[in-house]
């Protein structure tokens, strides 16, 4: 930000943008506002700004900046009490004569951040802890931001860049119906945004599966970017199925998921493989079943705070109690399935690994 920018932050009133401290002698209420600043609760997708050595009323407090107070101010970045770490730009500045310190917080990409376990936001010109409601709003913020690499927007692209009569001829027609593309009335931005190929804004952007799938030039995007050729064995693609998700009681499917899952057996021969069965059999029975990985509702949302795999969850992420015991039951259900899976297709096995 130029002094201009700054010079007219610090001449307005404080708002949810801005905030003005004559000393730090209290430094937890510095990190509070940092805390604030980076979850950017009214989602202004701007940074905030800490005047520091400025009197409530805008005055100079005349503070003596030293080398000092920049490293206190820089170390509260990455000290450990605001997580996840904020991006701060800790600046030393004159504005209209005032020598004061500039501390600039960038929204964060994953919210909500938290300063020793609270998530604090700003209420217009005020700090608060944040409600239920509003936490639930941060987290919303940070699922829409952490999207999949091919869905990610490439910001040096255009739609310019993206052939876009393939883009009519050649891939619309392969993924919908004719007369759904006839009835469809739709502008090519529209069209492109409902494939991900572009990015849903006034003025959108390729992601990079548009670039990868109808770019013009995908290597001046995306470095290394290349079309494999892959040819596979035998006439079918298909090695098996597994069962997901389904409600366990005493290590059996509950009668409302069983009732459903018996039928798989059946659909999978006649419908996949198109050789009717001549004999009813179960899941547990039939070769063609690689796995029943049931349903750890209460390991998901750790894993997704986590974001790693829920058999690899530890205690610092709240696997403990009967957690830790059922993280080592996922650990063994997907070891097993990975082994079935790499058996079929003739992948070389590893030894098995300690149980973490």
């Amino acid at each position: 930000m130029n002094d201009q920018e700054l010079a007219t932050l610090l001449n307005d009133l404080e708002s949810d943008r801005v905030e003005r401290k004559a000393l730090i002698s209290d430094r937890n209420i510095i990190r509070q506002a940092i805390c604030a600043f980076a979850n950017d609760l009214p989602n202004h997708q701007q940074p905030g700004v800490l005047f520091i050595g400025v009197n409530n009323d805008g005055t100079c407090e005349n503070l003596p900046i030293t080398d000092q107070l920049l490293l206190i101010l820089s170390d509260m970045r990455s000290d450990g009490n605001i997580l996840p770490f904020p991006e701060i730009i800790v600046q030393k500045r004159t504005i209209s004569g005032c020598e004061l310190v500039v501390v600039i917080v960038k929204p964060s990409d994953a919210p909500p951040v938290r300063f020793n376990g609270r998530v604090w936001v700003r209420v217009g010109p005020r700090r608060a802890t944040a409600t239920r409601q509003e936490e639930r709003r941060l987290a919303e913020k940070r699922r829409a931001k952490d999207l999949p690499f091919d869905i990610l927007p490439l910001p040096s692209a255009s739609l310019d860049d993206l052939d876009l009569d393939l883009f009519r001829r050649v891939y619309l027609p392969s993924s919908l119906a004719i007369d759904i593309l006839e009835e469809n009335e739709r502008s090519i931005e529209q069209q492109l945004t409902s494939m991900r190929f572009a990015t849903v804004e006034p003025q959108p952007k390729p992601t990079v599966l548009g670039v990868l799938v109808v770019g013009s030039d995908p290597r001046q995007f995306i470095p290394g970017a290349y079309i494999q050729f892959l040819r596979i064995d035998g006439s079918e693609l298909t090695i098996g199925y597994v069962v997901l998700q389904h409600s366990a009681r005493l290590d059996r499917p509950v009668k409302a998921y069983n009732r459903w899952i018996a039928r798989i057996p059946t659909v999978y021969h006649e419908d996949v493989l198109n050789q009717p069965l001549t004999h009813n059999i179960s899941v547990v029975d039939d070769p063609n079943c690689l796995a029943l990985l049931k349903n750890y509702q209460s390991l998901m949302p750790m894993a997704q705070e986590a974001r790693k795999p829920i058999f690899y969850l530890k205690p610092a992420d709240g696997a403990i109690g009967a957690h830790t015991s059922a993280v080592r039951n996922v650990y063994r259900e997907f070891e097993k399935l990975a082994r079935a899976i790499a058996q079929r297709t003739g992948v070389k096995q590893l030894p098995t690994p300690t149980v973490p």
